[in-house]
């Protein structure tokens, strides 16, 4: 979202174009551009002509514009108002959606009042897809981004931290250590509810950096390249120290790349061994095929032994054989326990079983988390014990209260319980 203040100069169309470009954008809102009916066709055709826009001069006059690449992105748009568009955009690639809220908040303090209500509402109505809000609020957040603060302007500014605050936001940090500063904000809720929505915050940021690092088997062809290039002058100059010296660093350069390239691949793979000094990367990617082929089930047999392979009918007799084995109504059967006693090579003592079921601790979720490899490979929510144990001094105590909120109150969250993996026996 940018406000451009005045769309109609040239310097200001090419400055977006410039933007699109260097940013490499899908998706941009555009703020106070100052356009006139007549004149919208012309500015669009020259900014972005293979795109789609979205204008509504009866609801949200000139002030706000959507336009988007169609070839890369699908956008819906959900509500309207004088002071925002709220749409839904879906990456055509792999069906993932996101909430974009694009907000141009009116000069009076009364006037926001009304938007400040409506972003409360779409919060309630949000579903589980990330939601951005973002564009030109009119108001400030801190005492601090303003200059000679007076009455109304501390009023409005109460007003718009209560807006985030109910509404859930959390204002993305435009500086600084990324986890610390998002992990800072009050997150009203139960303590699960407050770890998974910093976690959520967390990914745009990780994204980022994810960019800017690039591809990193790309980079590890590229630090060869180099490292190459330097030995051959070495080789021809075996007297320069200034050759040898770059040669050493270009060894450096590529023996990390290796590192980081080793990490993705074995995460991905979700394999904890490898040769050292060895690459493996043959042995990795086989690894990766062979567990898209496994995962994937043709043909199953049902308890009267015809075999279906259409993939509903299979998922159906999932379903039904673990609602049988589960949730069935199965005679209990009272065992002797003085029966089973010459069979018991180890019998707990009455200290032992009750440690069983007493109560965790903080010192048993920290262990917990630290007892946990960092090779391993990242939970459903993209996140590893690596980052957790890097983290703790920052996310512990919160992560710590959510974990034995969980097994005080049994209780947990729907955004979470969809993303467990659980291992049943055979």
């Amino acid at each position: 979202m940018w406000n451009v203040r005045g769309l109609n100069k040239r310097d200001h169309q090419l400055a977006v174009k410039d933007l699109v470009s260097e940013h490499r954008l899908h998706f941009m809102g555009i703020l106070e551009t100052r356009v006139q009916c007549n004149n919208i066709m012309h500015i669009q055709s020259f900014l972005l002509p293979h795109w789609k826009w979205f204008v509504d001069y009866v609801s949200v006059g000139n002030r706000i514009w959507v336009t988007w690449d169609d070839n890369v992105v699908d956008v819906h748009i959900l509500e309207l108002g004088n002071q925002f568009m709220h749409c839904r955009v879906t990456n055509r690639a792999d069906s993932e959606s996101l909430t974009i809220t694009v907000v141009y908040g009116a000069s009076e303090m009364i006037d926001r009042r009304s938007l400040w209500n409506t972003l409360e509402t779409l919060a309630r109505e949000q579903r589980d897809d990330p939601w951005l809000v973002g564009g030109g609020f009119n108001v400030v957040r801190e005492m601090n981004e303003v200059c000679g603060a007076s009455g109304d302007i501390r009023t409005a500014m109460e007003e718009f931290n209560a807006a985030i605050q109910e509404a859930g936001l959390i204002p993305l940090p435009m500086q600084g250590e990324c986890v610390q500063n998002i992990w800072q904000h009050s997150i009203i809720g139960v303590p699960m509810f407050a770890v998974t929505r910093k976690l959520k915050a967390l990914k745009p940021v990780f994204r980022e950096q994810r960019r800017k690092k690039g591809d990193l088997t790309l980079n590890v062809q590229l630090a060869k390249g180099f490292l190459d290039e330097a030995q051959q002058l070495v080789s021809n100059d075996r007297q320069n120290e200034a050759l040898l010296q770059l040669e050493h660093c270009c060894r450096l350069v590529y023996a990390k790349a290796v590192k980081l390239e080793q990490i993705m691949l074995q995460q991905r793979a979700k394999i904890q061994w490898m040769k050292e000094g060895d690459q493996c990367t043959r042995i990795f990617f086989r690894k990766i095929a062979q567990r898209r082929v496994a995962r994937r089930i043709l043909q199953i047999n049902d308890d009267y032994g015809t075999s279906h392979t259409e993939p509903g009918e299979i998922i159906n007799e999932f379903v039904h054989y673990y609602q049988n084995l589960l949730g069935g109504n199965r005679r209990q059967i009272l065992i002797d326990i003085g029966f089973l006693r010459p069979w018991a090579r180890h019998i707990l003592s009455n200290e032992e079983a009750s440690h069983l079921i007493s109560i965790f601790t903080p010192d048993d979720v920290n262990q917990a988390v630290f007892d946990i490899a960092e090779d391993k490979a990242p939970g459903p929510d993209g996140y590893s014990s690596g980052f957790f144990k890097a983290a703790w001094p920052v996310v512990g105590q919160e992560v710590t209260k959510a974990v034995l909120d969980f097994f005080s109150t049994g209780k947990l969250l729907q955004q979470v319980n969809s993303t467990i993996l659980a291992l049943i026996p055979k």
